[in-house]
């Protein structure tokens, strides 16, 4: 396939070692035959491609191989052959070489080429080559080759010298592959004290590992119980701090109350003096006409007089609504800034504990948690919004009750509606901040008290006069549907 492929794209790299790995293949599994017809095509595409001749001569050694039981005369010109590129290129192919000189030395010890002077002449070379490149394996086999050609032309002594140098060749061989196996077991006891080594540092290694393991689930549960804590506390702080706003709430309209008492005992005194005043001047009056102009002179004085406590009573009337619109703006204000900066990041908190860690009761207690801190924020900021609107102050009664209908709306469990006349009078400051605490108050218990679901707020002008202000009815009901 590797072969057809390289084919296709024309790679001449590849067909050369797709067709050199072809006759490998067929040498390996002996099929000579198809093998030489391979490394031919292989040698021919090298010498067509001028490729360098070391690679070409090593296929011919490849098919000189191949010949050796089959042709082995033309085994051996090849390898003549080989062998004079070979010497004329000695560091090209020492492994070649060497077996050249080997094959040479066998081939000439055996019939019927036996000549032991060839022989003689190929291990000399062979050698001389080997002790120059100090390979001792090959230095023993060229000496025995030496022994058995000297013997063969009874030059004993010579025979003897190369015998003697083989036995001592072979020696050394054995000392030295002695001395490569004992480094081999040496090395072998070194890597198993290594590994013995690592293994004890690993187990230390796991033990340690298992302590801060161990450290970090005690710390985890450490900084678990530490953060429940902290929710606990604030959990009673934010109660704590309703339960302040609530007191604060309620004293302001003990407060509200104890004025509004006041004002209507001052005004009661002083209609009982202008009573008195108005006894005092009938009485006068029976004198005769003689005190008439010093009684018209004394109720001039009277009616100025009361037109200025008339004055001054509102003007009290005015600065009392300012100094509860100062406070309900001021409690707003720190319900809305501290409180609910408190509850927001209460709740930020409590939103960033990944609840999917926790157990099942610790993930019920987190979601109870949230949901109080979401209600008690809720309440918090429709308590600093309802205190004191602005819509009251800059626009009046009828647009700061839309208002409150609007987000009274947003519960969705309470339908509110605001039912107002086409036409009303102009309401006084001071009335139009009781009538907005009572539909506020009056709004509060229907969303916490009468389980609605619809409520309406109606103003009614009766048409009913008294002085100079006028009255008003007011109904708030809530329809059950």
């Amino acid at each position: 396939r590797a072969l057809d492929a390289f084919q296709q794209t024309k790679n001449q790299t590849g067909i050369i070692q797709a067709t050199n790995s072809l006759g490998i293949y067929y040498a390996m599994t002996s099929q000579p035959a198809r093998a030489l017809t391979y490394f031919e095509k292989v040698r021919d595409m090298m010498v067509a491609l001028k490729r360098d001749s070391s690679q070409i001569y090593n296929i011919e050694y490849n098919m000189a191989n191949l010949l050796s039981k089959t042709n082995p005369q033309e085994s051996l010109r090849r390898r003549l052959i080989i062998y004079d590129f070979f010497r004329r290129h000695p560091s090209t192919n020492t492994g070649i070489h060497f077996s050249l000189l080997e094959a040479f030395c066998q081939t000439y010890s055996n019939q019927p080429y036996t000549n032991p002077d060839e022989v003689i002449r190929y291990a000399t070379e062979g050698l001389q080559f080997g002790e120059k490149l100090n390979n001792l394996g090959r230095q023993l086999s060229f000496h025995r080759h030496l022994q058995w050609a000297y013997k063969t032309r009874q030059h004993f002594d010579k025979a003897l010298r190369h015998a003697e140098q083989a036995r001592a060749l072979s020696d050394s061989i054995s000392k030295q592959e002695d001395a490569r196996q004992i480094a081999e077991v040496q090395q072998k006891y070194d890597n198993e004290k290594k590994q013995t080594e690592i293994e004890r540092q690993r187990r230390e290694l796991l033990e340690k590992q298992v302590l801060l393991e161990q450290s970090s689930r005690q710390k985890a549960q450490s900084d678990h119980d530490l953060r429940m804590n902290r929710q606990l506390l604030a959990t009673q702080r934010v109660q704590q701090l309703l339960k302040e706003a609530k007191l604060t709430q309620q004293s302001q309209t003990q407060q509200a109350n104890i004025q509004r008492l006041k004002l209507e005992k001052q005004q009661a005194e002083t209609n009982m003096q202008l009573t008195r005043e108005e006894q005092k001047t009938a009485r006068n009056q029976l004198w005769g006409s003689v005190a008439a102009g010093l009684i018209i002179l004394l109720l001039a004085g009277l009616l100025w007089r009361n037109q200025l406590l008339n004055q001054k009573n509102t003007e009290l009337q005015a600065a009392l609504v300012r100094g509860q619109s100062i406070e309900r703006k001021r409690v707003a204000a720190d319900l809305h800034d501290n409180l609910g900066s408190a509850l927001s990041a209460l709740q930020w908190s409590i939103e960033a504990i990944d609840h999917n860690k926790l157990s099942t009761p610790e993930q019920a207690i987190w979601s109870s948690l949230q949901q109080q801190v979401s209600k008690a924020y809720a309440d918090v900021r429709l308590l600093s919004h309802n205190l004191l609107p602005d819509e009251l102050a800059l626009h009046g009664l009828f647009p700061a009750l839309r208002t409150l209908t609007d987000r009274l709306n947003r519960n969705q469990h309470v339908v509110f509606s605001l039912e107002v006349p086409g036409v009303l009078p102009v309401i006084p400051p001071s009335t139009a901040f009781e009538l907005y605490s009572i539909c506020l108050e009056l709004c509060t218990n229907i969303l916490k008290h009468a389980g609605a679901t619809a409520a309406t707020i109606r103003l009614e002008h009766t048409g009913q006069r008294r002085g100079v202000g006028g009255s008003f009815s007011k109904r708030l009901w809530s329809e059950q549907h």
